[in-house]
């Protein structure tokens, strides 16, 4: 059993073995299109991320936009390994993890 994380860290790929760290999406076996699209969110949320907590509250929206985004990439991420992993959502913006 794995235990994965969706979060957009600073350096992070996106996904994170909870117990090994970053994980690059190419070594899942994951489809080339989500591979893409946890990077391009990684990259969206680069803006966030660089924010001071307290500068946040003046970007509620785009937070709410790439959490949306990231809980979907974590709901596809827990649908393509079945019961082989618990996958969870870290929502940067907010500071807080999530269930998919």
């Amino acid at each position: 059993m794995r235990y994965l994380t969706v979060y957009a860290d600073y350096r992070g790929t996106g996904i994170k073995d909870d117990f090994e760290g970053p994980v690059a999406p190419s070594s899942l076996d994951l489809p080339q299109q989500l591979i893409d699209r946890v990077a391009d969110w990684v990259r969206d949320d680069q803006a966030i991320i660089l924010l001071e907590p307290n500068e946040r509250c003046n970007h509620v929206k785009k937070i709410e936009e790439l959490d949306k985004t990231g809980m979907t990439l974590a709901r596809e991420l827990k649908a393509h390994f079945g019961h082989s992993a618990k996958v969870q959502y870290y929502s940067e913006g907010k500071s807080q993890r999530m269930l998919p």
